[in-house]
């Protein structure tokens, strides 16, 4: 909506298409048994959202089928194109949510973005205790990049 609005812009784990065709039966999971997330996961959302994680799950889950059922295209209406800041884009190569295709619509729609994929990495690599550090260390060498000398 406001292009313009930030100097620069750091996207992890960036969602593009409103089908997310290999995540349907994750989100259906989701609503089914929120708590088939594992240990890991359901401590960090109820260390974020308290005890009521479980709906947190259902009710995004729930937002990602709607969204589907809009139909085909990006999350963005073609408006990706418009940013004008410098963008980074950080994802973990084993990303299960990160749609075919994504990945080279992005580099059609901001040519200039630089992206950076962590290996071995999954959908959250900020939060992955082996892949953290590189992300913090991708972000930071991008923002230096960005302020200039």
């Amino acid at each position: 909506a406001a292009p313009a609005r930030f100097r620069e812009l750091i996207l992890e784990a960036f969602h593009y298409s409103k089908i997310k065709k290999r995540s349907m039966d994750f989100f259906h999971t989701m609503i089914s048994d929120p708590d088939s997330v594992g240990e890991r996961a359901a401590a960090a959302l109820e260390r974020d959202h308290g005890a009521g994680w479980r709906g947190v799950l259902e009710r995004n889950a729930a937002a990602w089928i709607e969204i589907a059922k809009t139909g085909p295209g990006d999350l963005y209406d073609g408006k990706l194109s418009e940013l004008k800041p410098p963008v980074l884009f950080i994802d973990g190569e084993r990303d299960p949510r990160t749609e075919p295709g994504d990945l080279e619509a992005v580099r059609r729609a901001l040519p200039c973005a630089e992206m950076r994929m962590i290996e071995g990495a999954g959908h959250s690599p900020h939060s992955e205790p082996a892949h953290a550090a590189e992300c913090t260390r991708l972000a930071s060498d991008f923002l230096r990049r960005a302020a200039g000398p």
